[in-house]
């Protein structure tokens, strides 16, 4: 099955009061039960339809269940940005797997709560694999400054290279200067890093090019690092 070509909000079809409304008396327990079992037979329509290829459906079930699933995992993540990638993460295996969804073993919301959580998780052990690698690469350079006082300022040392190339890679934009780290010192992949950030891996590796050509730039003129 072809993935959908976006998730943008689409006005999901309206539902009969009769079956989604809360009951007029006011009483609060059976219009709510009522409104799950309403979402639940929608939601369970649409992951039908999505597992058909309906993209209609797809963008329906987005605007159902965004909001909750990015509340969700903004309370994992930490972060709304990274949290609105995650979404599109989630969504999309949502898509691919709707085929094996089974009503019986789990609601709609359940399921797509499950998913959400998972790549959400996901997302942190890359956070935390991405960190860890720049904290030992922060360490090194902090160590040899130390060992050798003043020797930044020598362009002959290698304290002095490192110094500079840590200045360098502070200099260049931030989105080359993260998936250049991602790559580099975290050790992920280009595909890996394109569905860390939700973009094409050609991105990726345009940003990459841009960013080695930038630090080649400014390693120009040391005969220690070629150009």
């Amino acid at each position: 099955m072809k993935e959908p070509h976006s998730t943008s909000p689409r006005r999901a079809p309206d539902h009969p009061a009769s079956a989604c409304s809360s009951p007029a008396d006011g009483s609060a327990s059976p219009g709510a039960a009522r409104q799950i079992s309403c979402d639940d037979a929608r939601d369970r329509d649409l992951i039908r339809r999505i597992a058909q290829g309906d993209r209609e459906a797809f963008a329906e079930l987005y605007d159902a269940v965004a909001a909750r699933l990015h509340g969700l995992i903004r309370g994992i993540v930490g972060d709304g940005t990274a949290a609105d990638d995650v979404l599109q993460e989630a969504m999309l295996i949502a898509w691919q797997k709707a085929p094996s969804f089974d009503a019986r073993a789990a609601r709609p919301i359940v399921w797509l709560m499950l998913i959400a959580r998972g790549k959400a998780i996901d997302h942190l052990r890359r956070r935390k694999a991405h960190a860890s690698a720049v904290d030992r690469l922060a360490d090194r350079v902090s160590q040899i400054l130390a060992e050798a006082p003043g020797a930044e300022d020598d362009p002959a040392s290698e304290a002095g290279v490192l110094g500079r190339a840590r200045r360098a890679v502070a200099a260049l934009p931030p989105e080359q200067r993260e998936t250049i780290l991602m790559a580099f010192q975290g050790g992920m992949s280009g595909p890996e890093i394109a569905r860390h950030h939700g973009v094409p891996l050609g991105t990726v590796k345009t940003r990459i090019r841009l960013g080695m050509l930038r630090l080649r730039e400014s390693f120009a003129s040391l005969r220690e690092i070629p150009a």
